[in-house]
């Protein structure tokens, strides 16, 4: 999943989180109408508009993608997997826009990626429906 897949479901979850409409609008503005080109073997591609993906380089868009997903953290937990620090249970690992599952064994992974896809699948619904209001 990607800033630009988020569409306005970011906006709305960095709302949710406390920031003002005029931060928000902000980020949006950062995010918004860029373009760019691609450097491969034969030279550099034409000018291109993002349609996906985050802006690579842009130190705001691991924070984005973060806060976008910091709620699967309170998602109910179907396995006692991952491993404990300083009394806390860690059962992910989050940085920029990498997720890591931690487990003891393949049936808790299993059972922590079925979370994860339920997750991601009603964040997908949740999309869909707000491009639709």
């Amino acid at each position: 999943m990607s800033i630009n897949s988020c569409g306005n479901g970011l906006w709305k979850r960095l709302e949710a989180l406390g920031l003002s409409e005029k931060m928000v609008r902000r980020f949006k503005n950062l995010h918004n109408g860029h373009r760019r080109k691609v450097k491969t073997t034969d030279g550099l591609t034409e000018w291109t508009d993002y349609r996906t993906g985050v802006k690579q380089g842009c130190v705001l868009s691991p924070l984005l993608f973060s806060l976008y997903i910091s709620d699967l953290e309170d998602t109910p937990r179907e396995v006692e997997g991952g491993f404990t620090i300083g009394g806390q249970r860690v059962q992910m690992l989050l940085f920029a826009d990498d997720l890591i599952l931690v487990a003891d064994n393949v049936d808790d992974l299993r059972k922590m990626l079925d979370t994860a896809r339920r997750y991601f699948e009603k964040k997908r619904k949740r999309k869909k429906e707000i491009g639709n209001e």
